[in-house]
C-alpha cells in the first residue's frame, strides 16, 4: 500500500466533495448490493478501497472531473483547478495523475515545497512516468540541490535512451546545463581559494 501525506482541505475543497458525493449513483432499490456498507468502510479505512468505489463512482466519473479540471489549469485557473484535484486525491489518493496535475498547479502558484511533495507521491504511485521525475528534479534545480537532481534526470533519460519522449530531451538539457554550472562553480572556488602571488621588494 502506498502512502500518502494527508491533505489540508480548505472549506472550498470541502463544498466541492460535498458536491460529487451528493452526486454520486444512489442506492439501487431493485436487489444490488448497497456500496456504502460497513465492510466497504473498514476496507476504505485499511487503504483497500478508495473513497470514490466507497461512494460508488466509477473510474469514467473521477477522470471526466479530472478533464474538467485539467481544462481549468490549462486556461489558467489555478485556484479551481486546485480545488477539483485536491478533492479528487481525497476521493482517490492512489491515483498518480492527480497527484502530478496537483504538483503542476502548485508549481505555478509558487508552492515549490508543496509541489515536489506532490510530484514524490506521484513517482511513488507512477515510478515510469519521465514527465513526473523531469518536473520535480527541474523544480529541485531552483532549490540548488544539484545531486538530488541530477539524480532525477538520470534516471529519466535510462528510462528511454534513444531520447524519443519530449521529457527526455528535457532532461538532457536541464542535465548539461546542471553540470556545465556546477563546473564554473568549481572553478571559481578553486580560483577564490588559490593563494595570491607575493610581490617581492625590489632590491
Amino acid at each position: 500500500m502506498v502512502t500518502t501525506k494527508s491533505q489540508n482541505l480548505t472549506s472550498s475543497t470541502k463544498d466541492f466533495l460535498k458536491v460529487i458525493i451528493s452526486n454520486a449513483p444512489a442506492a439501487p432499490k431493485n436487489g444490488k448490493t448497497e456500496t456504502v456498507t460497513p465492510e466497504n468502510i473498514a476496507k476504505f479505512i485499511r487503504g483497500e478501497m478508495t473513497w470514490a468505489q466507497v461512494q460508488g463512482l466509477s473510474m469514467e466519473q473521477t477522470y471526466g472531473i479530472a478533464e474538467i479540471g485539467y481544462q481549468l489549469f490549462s486556461q489558467g485557473k489555478y485556484s479551481e483547478a486546485k480545488k477539483i484535484f485536491e478533492g479528487l486525491i481525497v476521493l482517490n489518493p492512489y491515483d498518480g495523475y492527480f497527484h502530478s496535475v496537483l504538483g503542476s498547479i502548485l508549481a505555478r502558484t509558487g508552492e515549490s515545497d508543496k509541489a515536489i511533495q506532490e510530484y514524490s507521491i506521484a513517482i511513488n504511485l507512477e515510478p515510469k512516468d519521465l514527465q513526473i521525475l523531469v518536473n520535480r528534479a527541474e523544480l529541485i534545480l531552483k532549490k540548488g540541490q544539484f545531486e538530488e537532481a541530477l539524480s532525477d534526470l538520470k534516471k529519466a533519460i535510462a528510462m528511454d535512451p534513444e531520447g524519443l519522449n519530449p521529457a527526455v530531451i528535457r532532461a538532457k538539457a536541464l542535465g548539461a546545463a546542471t553540470v556545465s554550472l556546477i563546473e564554473e562553480m568549481l572553478k571559481s572556488k578553486q580560483s577564490t581559494n588559490t593563494p595570491a602571488e607575493k610581490i617581492q621588494p625590489k632590491k
